[in-house]
């Protein structure tokens, strides 16, 4: 029982760093995607990572992105960082039958060594990451105009649209954030006036302690003042 619970908690654990490697890498995906042509990048106008969508069979995009510099084309990255997850993932319905899938050009991420360019699906690229974290394209569509045809993709458009929705549904109205914008400015106009109130009662304390104490000279030494401020006898002239 005892070694049971000891590789119980290894495998928990082990589960837990994939899980972090891969939501770091789907990060990592979501940049690339947004790199430029000047960076080696698809240059993509739009990224997002891990978006759930109800639409498109049930495919959930690790990063897509969109860009428009050569019409509207889409990128997908599928993030695996075990060899059962990349095997898995051909089992899949959009795998099976490409048109059903997004992006109209498709690669895998992985860490180096990981996954064969031999064993990749047709069309689709490789990106590796290196032992500095460094994202290097190995294999596919290098963004240039005149190799695109030969690693394109016909994609579900609907899903994508279906998926995009989605995201935007997420994204508060214009009205609302107008709202809120117009709350968030009053809350500050009314702390501006209390902090102004504060300062001018400030002042007038400091006004008429001085006069206070200019009162007091006349009975009292300098030394005998500060003697009654240090020692608190008076409260007002704290």
């Amino acid at each position: 029982m005892f070694c049971e619970n000891i590789f119980s908690g290894l495998k928990k654990n082990e589960e837990i760093m994939i899980k972090r490697t891969h939501n770091d890498l789907c990060k990592k995906a979501m940049n690339w995607l947004k790199r430029s042509h000047s960076q080696n990048g698809p240059g993509c106008n739009l990224a997002f990572s891990e978006v759930i969508s109800s639409s498109g069979g049930g495919e959930i995009p690790d990063a897509i992105g969109f860009r428009t510099a050569y019409g509207n084309e889409s990128f997908l990255i599928e993030v695996k960082v075990s060899k059962n997850d990349y095997l898995a993932d051909a089992k899949k319905i959009h795998r099976k039958k490409p048109e059903k899938g997004m992006g109209n050009y498709r690669y895998y991420l992985a860490p180096e060594g990981l996954i064969s360019i031999d064993s990749l699906p047709p069309r689709w690229g490789l990106i590796e990451v290196g032992n500095r974290n460094k994202l290097s394209l190995k294999h596919g569509y290098g963004f240039h105009n005149w190799s695109r045809e030969p690693w394109k993709f016909t994609c579900n458009r609907d899903a994508e649209l279906g998926l995009l929705t989605l995201i935007l549904k997420k994204i508060p109205s214009s009205d609302k954030a107008v709202e809120k914008i117009k709350m968030l400015s009053y809350e500050v106009n009314m702390l501006r006036e209390k902090i102004t109130s504060l300062n001018k009662d400030m002042s007038d304390e400091f006004n008429e302690k001085q006069v206070l104490k200019e009162a007091l000279s006349k009975y009292l030494s300098e030394a005998e003042i500060n003697e009654l401020i240090n020692s608190n006898q008076k409260a007002w002239l704290k």
